[in-house]
C-alpha cells in the first residue's frame, strides 16, 4: 500500500509544479474557466427574470444543482475519469506499454496517475456556488440530508468509474476515434437540469443507464430536503457497484486485447 501513496504523492507534486510552473497561462485558464462557469448561473437569473423557471426549483435551489454537478464532475475529472484523459494519448502514440511495465497493478496504477492539477480549478468555483446558494436559501442543515449528499458524490464517482471503463475499453480497440468523448461530454450536461423536468424514459436513462442525475439530482435532493425516500440510497448504491464492477472488467479486457494484439 506504502508503494502506491508514494507514487500517488509524487505524482501529484509533479503535476501540481508542472501546473504552477506556467503562472500566466494557468491564471488565464484559471479566469477562462470562471467566467464559463459564472456564465451559467447568470443565464439562470435572467431565465428566472422573465418566467418562472424550472417547475419546483427556485433559482438558487437552480445554482446548488449545478454547483453540486461541477463538483461531482470536477472530482471525477480529477481521480476516476482522468484514466481515460491520461492514457488516450498513450495509447495514440504506441506508449501504453510503460503501464504493463510497471510494478503495479494496471488498474491502481492507472486511476493513482490520472490526477490533473486542472480540475482544482472547477472544484474550487462549484464550491463557491455551493456556499453561495446555501447562505441565499437559508436552509436548516439536516446530518442526514449531509450525509446523504456527500455519499451520493461519492457513488456518482464509482459510476464515472464504470463510464471511464467502457470508454477505455472502447479506445483500446479504437485509440483514434477520441471524438466518442464529445457524445459523452454532451450528455453530462443533462446534470445540470432537474430530472423532474424530463419524461419517464429519460429520468430512467439519466438515473440507471448514464447515471448522472447521482451526481446532482439526487444529492441535491437529499440535502435540500426535496426527497425523503432514503430507501432508493440502497438502490443507487446498487448501481454504483455494479457500474464498479463493469468499468474493472471494461479495462482488464481492454488491456488482455491490447497485449493479445501485440499493443
Amino acid at each position: 500500500m506504502n508503494k502506491y501513496i508514494d507514487v500517488l504523492v509524487r505524482h501529484i507534486l509533479m503535476d501540481f509544479s508542472e501546473f504552477f510552473s506556467h503562472k500566466q497561462a494557468t491564471f488565464f485558464q484559471f479566469f477562462a474557466d470562471f467566467f464559463e462557469f459564472f456564465l451559467q448561473p447568470l443565464l439562470l437569473y435572467f431565465i428566472y427574470n422573465i418566467s418562472s423557471g424550472f417547475q419546483g426549483w427556485e433559482i438558487n435551489e437552480m445554482f446548488f444543482l449545478i454547483a453540486t454537478a461541477r463538483i461531482s464532475l470536477s472530482l471525477a475529472g480529477s481521480s476516476v475519469l482522468g484514466i481515460v484523459f491520461s492514457n488516450l494519448w498513450r495509447l495514440k502514440s504506441g506508449n501504453f506499454h510503460q503501464v504493463l511495465l510497471k510494478p503495479f497493478n494496471t488498474i491502481i496504477y492507472m486511476i493513482i496517475g490520472s490526477f490533473n492539477a486542472y480540475w482544482i480549478m472547477d472544484i474550487t468555483s462549484g464550491f463557491l456556488l455551493l456556499i453561495y446558494s446555501i447562505i441565499k436559501l437559508k436552509i436548516q442543515i439536516t446530518l442526514l440530508g449531509t450525509l446523504s449528499y456527500f455519499y451520493l458524490i461519492f457513488i456518482s464517482l464509482l459510476c464515472y468509474y464504470g463510464i471511464a471503463g467502457i470508454l477505455m475499453n472502447f479506445f483500446f480497440k479504437n485509440p483514434r476515434s477520441e471524438n466518442i468523448l464529445d457524445i459523452f461530454w454532451t450528455a453530462s450536461r443533462f446534470s445540470n437540469y432537474p430530472l423532474n423536468i424530463f419524461p419517464n424514459v429519460i429520468k430512467f436513462i439519466l438515473t440507471f443507464i448514464f447515471p448522472i442525475a447521482l451526481s446532482s439530482y439526487y444529492p441535491a435532493s437529499y440535502f435540500l430536503s426535496k426527497s425523503a425516500d432514503y430507501s432508493l440510497i440502497i438502490v443507487f448504491s446498487i448501481i454504483g457497484l455494479a457500474f464498479a464492477i463493469i468499468g474493472s472488467y471494461a479495462i482488464k479486457d481492454g488491456v488482455k486485447n491490447h497485449v493479445s494484439f501485440g499493443g
